[in-house]
């Protein structure tokens, strides 16, 4: 298919059209413009968005990065995109090198260490049971696990992607992270929410008005449908709250 980027929606870009109609797109073009390069930009932010909150395969990680750097790094053109406001050939290289560091941590299991340390079963069957749920009423759910101990746990389940937080005012809310399910048993039905979309779901939550703390805690049936996809997991389109046509 023939895409011409001086029209293209940015968010069709980054949700549906195929990387190698964009890079044919791209060496089509003579004379680049801002704008034709901002939408580009927001395309590639939302791809890179959807891969890294949605479980993409290593197959789909590897195809944008290949992609980035073709564009990029290609040598009439890179100094042309690095001219504009923000240096965009630099940005996209950024991206690229981030797909390759999580496709080399893909290699690497997660350690034992991890993932037998105490209080991490009974943290992640929490998450894996409410959703989402405050990191204070999480640790007052089990018993003996101290404030500073949880702060540094959630810190390694984070690092490792079990886990993901969002801060809203003074209050930490947790979810379970891209990689949650290699640590779950086999039968438990997790629900995966993007950063952005937590961000959203956090934010109608506590300012709905006074919350009592045992509202704090948000499971499946709490969240919004118009929020979800068919698989459960918050649309990068909600996320962003744009709408296509």
């Amino acid at each position: 298919m023939s895409i011409d980027l001086t029209k293209s929606d940015p968010v069709w870009l980054g949700q549906t059209a195929k990387l190698d109609d964009i890079l044919a797109a791209v060496n089509r073009v003579k004379n680049w413009q801002e704008y034709m390069v901002r939408a580009l930009d927001l395309a590639y932010r939302i791809r890179f968005s959807h891969l890294l909150r949605n479980r993409a395969s290593s197959e789909e990680m590897e195809d944008l990065a290949v992609h980035l750097e073709d564009v990029a790094c290609h040598p009439k053109r890179e100094g042309m995109l690095n001219s504009f406001s923000l240096p965009y050939a630099s940005r996209w290289r950024v991206l690229q090198d981030i797909l390759e560091d999580r496709l080399a941590a893909r290699d690497h299991k997660i350690p034992d260490e991890v993932k037998n340390r105490r209080y991490v079963p009974e943290i992640m069957a929490l998450l894996d049971k409410h959703k989402i749920i405050r990191q204070q009423l999480l640790r007052k759910q089990i018993p003996g696990l101290g404030e500073a101990n949880l702060t540094r746990i959630i810190n390694m389940l984070e690092k490792s992607e079990l886990v993901s937080r969002q801060k809203h005012g003074r209050e930490n809310y947790l979810t379970l992270g891209p990689r949650a399910e290699e640590v779950l048993p086999p039968n438990s039905e997790q629900i995966v929410i993007e950063d952005s979309a937590l961000a959203q779901l956090v934010e109608l939550r506590c300012d709905s008005g006074p919350v009592k703390e045992d509202e704090l805690v948000m499971d499946e049936k709490q969240i919004p449908l118009s929020a979800c996809n068919d698989f459960g997991k918050i649309s990068i389109q909600s996320a962003l709250g744009v709408t296509t046509h």
